[in-house]
């Protein structure tokens, strides 16, 4: 509806226009009071002048749109300042984004990062282009600082799309998971850092799953075999001698009733051998944990450890896990704080877990223990079976084989673990003021 249909059928509308001529008037010093022979006499305008000026007002007004009550339609940001060209431009460039997975990823922070397919795309289209750099990569929403570095880097060496890959031959017997990870990975643009993630959260697999499947069927070079890497940052003794524990949260997810879990897995390894020698699951890691995996890993063993090394969580001053490791001759050894390599043999079996197992998935039609007994099954698989595995450090030997075959001498590492335990003392006890003693003897004196 236009103005002047608004002006007869609104009262509002003629009011908000006198409303204005009003204001106007008033700044121009225009007495509006009288008839129009009045006005125009004291304004000394000519009258039929006025009845011209009001038609033109009329045709005018008839030209104005007038918008409706609520707030303004907001403007199309796709229709607006494009033409059929630029329009053109943009669905070619996001039609090639869908045909072609990873070709554009986006990163947390607001980073993307680009195919070489797709830069070269993008180049050749911009030859063809007869507008401002600024325009086009406004078009192609693509920062002009970066598409400047591809313009630059295609000068000193061409960017040359990358060879499609080929598509292995599959056994009939392979499931679909299988059949979609080689597809989806064949028409993947990216790389294969950002593919895993991408395949992860489609098929509900984790990394390790989706990259045995790429190597198996071909698309993914073996890895290459290394030697084990020795850090020098932690001082081995002979094994059974010194033991390592920490807990970690493992996640259990209910497939009955879609609940969500964590249970506390408290692990102990051999410091020299990294051979788990007690799996012990709880609801939350506490002292009775530790003590309960001490006890299980001196039956595996058949003697107590010199010593114990763990983190600095309050529930390893437990007055009854300290009494029990004192009776039985362990030394219980704070880890350097700050210095997390102390720990490093049990934190990269935690590592190791996450990658080859990753979230529990247990059918919560019982109650009860279910849970637990679960858990704690399958924790004791994946130990007993790198437990067992030949090791290259050992020369094929398994990590038990080569504790149940050594036989510790407690002499000989004892001075060590005593030697390390005092150095923990020492530290504690410069954390004292100097001045301890002087102030103690003048709140005595004073009180």
């Amino acid at each position: 509806m236009n103005i002047y249909e608004c002006c007869q059928n609104d009262k509002l509308m003629i009011i908000a226009l006198k409303s204005l001529a009003d204001e106007c008037a008033a700044e121009l010093n225009l007495d509006l009071t009288g008839n129009i022979s009045n006005i125009c006499k004291n304004a000394g305008v000519n009258r039929p002048q006025v009845y011209e000026k009001k038609v033109q007002l009329k045709e005018g007004l008839k030209q104005v749109h007038m918008d409706g009550p609520g707030r303004p339609p907001k403007e199309d940001p796709v229709r607006s300042g494009f033409s059929n060209g630029t329009c053109e431009l943009k669905i070619k460039v996001l039609r090639y984004r869908l045909e072609n997975p990873g070709a554009v990823v986006f990163h947390c922070g607001g980073k993307a990062s680009y195919s070489n397919g797709f830069k070269r795309y993008v180049l050749d289209h911009f030859d063809q282009w007869k507008g401002c750099q600024e325009q086009f990569c406004r078009q192609i929403e693509i920062p002009l600082q970066t598409f400047m570095t591809w313009k630059k880097a295609d000068v000193q060496k061409k960017i040359e799309r990358v060879a499609p890959k080929k598509i292995p031959e599959l056994s009939p017997t392979a499931s679909e998971d299988a059949k979609a990870i080689v597809m989806d990975y064949a028409r993947w643009q990216g790389s294969l850092r950002d593919f895993l993630p991408y395949e992860a959260k489609r098929l509900g697999l984790n990394f390790n799953e989706i990259r045995r499947v790429l190597t198996i069927t071909g698309m993914l070079p073996i890895k290459s075999g290394k030697s084990p890497r020795y850090r020098g940052t932690t001082q081995k003794v002979q094994p059974g001698r010194i033991l390592v524990t920490d807990g970690k949260e493992v996640a259990v997810e209910f497939t009955s009733s879609g609940k969500k879990e964590t249970l506390n897995w408290q692990g102990i390894v051999d410091q020299a051998t990294a051979c788990h020698t007690a799996t012990v699951v709880t609801k939350t890691e506490d002292a009775n944990a530790v003590r309960k995996a001490y006890h299980d890993s001196v039956e595996l063993i058949g003697s107590p450890p010199g010593g114990m090394v763990h983190d600095n969580k309050p529930i390893h001053k437990d007055r009854k896990l300290c009494g029990d490791l004192e009776k039985m001759g362990t030394e219980m050894i704070p880890a350097t704080l700050k210095r997390p390599e102390n720990k490093a043999v049990m934190e990269g079996e935690f590592g190791k877990f996450e990658q080859h197992v990753g979230m529990i998935r247990i059918d919560d039609q019982n109650e009860g223990a279910l849970s637990e007994s679960i858990v704690r099954e399958v924790i004791r698989a994946y130990t007993a079976g790198i437990n067992h595995a030949g090791r290259f450090e050992f020369d094929g030997k398994s990590r038990m084989v080569v504790l149940k075959q050594a036989c510790p001498d407690p002499a000989k590492d004892k001075a060590f673990i005593e030697q390390l335990k005092g150095r923990h003392d020492q530290q504690k006890k410069q954390n004292v003021l100097p001045t301890v003693h002087s102030a103690t003897a003048i709140l005595n004196n004073g009180f």
